[in-house]
């Protein structure tokens, strides 16, 4: 569990770049008392480990605008432009 929880700070503090390990920390351990209040299902390994403190948007980092600025798409929309 230990070790989950080190990932999951690593993790959460990349991005909160502005908070110090130990408030990333203690922002995690809120997220999963959270959870239990909330009747959540998951132990403390697996909520820290597959992280289910982010929301589900967030877990798998996706960026949303590839194709809004990729130097290809926007050399095919000036070409159907001219």
């Amino acid at each position: 569990m230990i070790a989950a929880l080190e990932g999951a700070i690593a993790f959460q503090a990349k991005r909160m770049p502005e908070s110090s390990l130990e408030q990333v920390g203690e922002w995690l351990v809120k997220a999963f008392r959270d959870h239990q209040t909330n009747g959540g299902k998951y132990g403390p390994q697996k909520f820290f480990e597959q992280g289910m403190y982010a929301p589900a948007s967030q877990r798998h980092e996706t960026p949303t605008n590839v194709l809004l600025d990729n130097p290809a798409t926007r050399a095919l929309a000036q070409m159907e432009g001219d």
